[in-house]
């Protein structure tokens, strides 16, 4: 072995290069992403006018669910309704949710019964999509574990006065409150999914926590019919809108905290459901994930075996090339958590707590992914909020009996 490795060093070299130039090019990622961000934070256009309603699906008393759901009512718009669907009246969420909206009168509480054949999730937006008066003009999607900030309703409508986009999303950021390794790797795996999310249109994606439709949209692309049968409504709702000429616009003023922690199997648990969904709806985006996780792994075995085995002028200049990928790396998890706490002013104290820990965790996040990307290959059976699917197509999923 030691032979092979002094007689052909550059074979080591070539992933670890190639890594380089990923980690390269990832960087000036963060810096567009930086610059999206950065660029968006102040920015004021014209407000959508008009009665909308905001849909929240819930289903058990989650941890911060009172928290999140007086946020989810502190939109500061008029001619806005709420409405709050769960599966029936013995969903632990009910009484939370009576309570906050007892005096409310823009909002109502739905039940929506069993799911048969989709997602409990989606079909709750079915029966509530059904629900909404006849003046409403746009509908917003939230979820129960989102804690937006204070007026993020008109900042998600603002990109839908431009009719050619067909939704506007934000995105989750993991904040962490009693910490956890567990807890900030989490933050850091789903930081980097967050950070590919910009100005570029064609490669956004809609996510289910925080997203806002034009209801002539929505009706004409039959979206609630193209939810029967699924599990993932925004996934689902981008495939949707990529068949078109419709444009998904990525709303940083809407990256939303969703606060909690998490053990390591809760930890992996929820990393290989959100890849096996993705590996069913969107392959592509799975295949970047594999793709670009083996290059990493293969990039860190040959890191370990050129250190270890390498001498001299050959060592250190594996070691520069080693400690470049990790810079190149670090720099953007610092620049990522930096450029989000210019729009989750709210929770400054958490994200400066993040910025070692993103640094530190980001290459063992990147393994992760490659993990959880290969459990997501031996299976298409996820569980989600105590109920056990199998995800048969983008199109069709079975209820399993646990």
């Amino acid at each position: 072995m030691y032979c092979t490795v002094s007689l052909f060093p550059e074979l080591l070299a070539v992933p670890l290069l190639l890594q380089l130039l990923l980690a390269f090019s990832s960087f000036l990622g963060g810096i567009k992403f930086y610059r999206y961000i950065k660029r968006r934070k102040d920015f004021k256009g014209s407000s959508f006018e008009g009665p909308v309603s905001v849909f929240v699906p819930c289903k058990g008393a989650e941890e911060g669910l009172r928290e999140n759901l007086e946020k989810v009512l502190n939109c500061g718009r008029d001619e806005t309704e709420f409405l709050f669907v769960v599966e029936s009246g013995s969903d632990e969420a009910v009484p939370v949710i009576e309570k906050l909206i007892e005096k409310d009168k823009s909002a109502q509480l739905i039940f929506a019964g069993n799911a048969t054949d989709s997602g409990q999730k989606v079909h709750n937006l079915i029966q509530a999509v059904k629900a909404v008066g006849e003046e409403s003009e746009a509908f917003v999607f939230v979820d129960s574990d989102a804690r937006p900030a204070p007026g993020w309703i008109n900042t998600l409508l603002q990109p839908l006065v431009d009719e050619g986009i067909g939704c506007s999303t934000g995105y989750r950021w993991f904040l962490q409150e009693a910490g956890g390794l567990a807890t900030l790797l989490r933050s850091a795996w789903n930081a980097s999914i967050a950070s590919s999310l910009g100005d570029e249109t064609s490669s956004n994606f809609c996510w289910g926590g925080a997203m806002a439709v034009r209801r002539k949209v929505f009706e004409e692309l039959k979206i609630a019919e193209k939810w029967k049968g699924t599990l993932s409504d925004d996934f689902t709702l981008t495939n949707v809108l990529g068949a078109t000429d419709y444009r998904v616009h990525f709303e940083p003023k809407n990256l939303t905290a969703s606060v909690g922690n998490c053990d390591f199997a809760e930890l992996l648990e929820f990393t290989t459901r959100q890849m096996k969904i993705t590996r069913i709806y969107s392959p592509k985006h799975f295949a970047v994930s594999m793709i670009g996780s083996s290059i990493f792994a293969i990039s860190v075995a040959c890191m370990v075996a050129a250190l270890y085995f390498s001498t001299g002028i050959v060592f250190w200049s594996f070691l520069t090339l080693c400690l470049s990928i990790w810079m190149l790396g670090s720099m953007k998890a610092a620049l990522r958590v930096y450029a989000v706490s210019n729009v989750l002013r709210d929770n400054t104290h958490a994200i400066g707590g993040q910025y070692f820990w993103h640094v530190l965790l980001w290459p063992i996040s990147t393994l992760l992914f490659l993990l959880v990307d290969f459990l997501a290959l031996l299976s298409r059976r996820i569980v989600w909020r105590g109920i056990a699917y199998e995800l048969v197509s983008d199109k069709r999923i079975r209820i399993l009996d646990e």
